[in-house]
């Protein structure tokens, strides 16, 4: 399935505005980037769910 430029042109933007929206989504993935690098796991999914289930969620 191929998705035009003109698509794709549409999501890129939908995203720029969603993330514009969150600014704390740049907080929460620049915290997730550290700690993986940091940590360097095998299983990067389970790491993900483990991170973005734990404390590291919780309001400060």
């Amino acid at each position: 399935m191929e998705v035009s430029e003109e698509k794709l042109d549409r999501i890129r933007i939908d995203n720029e505005k969603y993330l514009r929206k969150h600014p704390e989504l740049h907080d929460m993935i620049s915290e997730f980037m550290v700690a993986l690098l940091k940590d360097k796991p095998q299983d990067v999914l389970q790491y993900a769910i483990v991170f973005f289930t734990s404390q590291h969620t919780e309001p400060e």
